[in-house]
């Protein structure tokens, strides 16, 4: 299109107004003078059937072709976006699963630790009381020995010299 040669001819009554040079000299506004209604309402119908023309022909149709693309843009973006919502969805319940797996795991391995553990403990208890019970068997038959043995070595050792004594204080008495 060639917008020089339009605006020329959008431009011509004003021009062929000038040339006259008269008409206009007045003052006013050249719009409202009635004798020039005719070219203001042919300009006006070759101007709107340019512009018409042109905006049917090449502006509208891209504008439209630039929204349709977006529009299907945005629609492809959102079906990306469902998809991936769908996906973490799944990648997140999936996670749950496996912590959930990994928690009931780690409940099993404590439980196991801990019954181990309570059944060493029971079974050292045990082992400590037997080597207790022995020792403490073994102690008391030492002790036994020792006090059967002590006693012996008392009588020995105290009786006779006691029943000596004894017998000297009565004889020693009864001399008396």
């Amino acid at each position: 299109m060639r917008w020089p040669a339009a605006l020329l001819l959008s431009c011509a009554p004003a021009l062929a107004a000038a040339a006259e040079g008269g008409e206009h000299a007045s003052g006013g506004l050249p719009q409202m003078d009635v004798t020039t209604y005719p070219s203001q309402l042919f300009w006006l119908a070759v101007m709107f059937a340019v512009l018409y023309a042109v905006f049917s022909r090449w502006t509208l149709p891209a504008f439209s072709a630039t929204m349709e693309e977006r529009a299907q843009r945005i629609h492809a973006d959102l079906e990306a976006a469902k998809s991936l919502k769908e996906e973490a969805e799944a990648v997140h319940t999936a996670y749950e699963a496996s912590l959930a797996d990994a928690r009931a795991q780690a409940a099993a391995m404590f439980q196991a630790a801990e019954e181990d553990a309570k059944a060493k403990t029971w079974e050292a208890l045990e082992a400590f009381r037997r080597d207790g019970a022995v020792t403490v068997a073994e102690a008391e038959a030492a002790l036994d020995k020792a006090k059967t043995k002590a006693l012996a070595d008392i009588e020995a050792a105290v009786a006779g010299p006691l029943a000596e004594a004894v017998a000297d204080r009565l004889m020693a008495e009864g001399r008396n």
